[in-house]
């Protein structure tokens, strides 16, 4: 039971680490070009539509946080 509340818990945190760093680093790398922007406002559309979840970047960063939490629960089985 403890080894699957330590996965768990290392699940969780490694998942919100992972996202809040891909968020970080995405913004630190945007440039926004408003010329374009401003250029592409005038032929917008008047309804919005959209689209679905991306499911390759979720599951990347899912599998990059369960591979680290089986490595920090299998550290903590093995020093228990």
């Amino acid at each position: 039971m403890r080894k699957w509340i330590v996965f768990l818990f290392a699940f969780i945190v490694l998942y919100f680490v992972c996202h809040f760093t891909s968020g970080i680093l995405l913004t630190a790398w945007y440039t926004p070009n408003l010329t374009d922007a401003w250029l592409a406002s005038e032929s917008l559309p008047s309804n919005v539509v959209f689209s679905g979840p991306v499911f390759l970047p979720t599951f990347l960063l899912g599998a990059i946080a369960a591979a680290g939490a089986f490595f920090i629960a299998t550290k903590v089985k093995r020093s228990a």
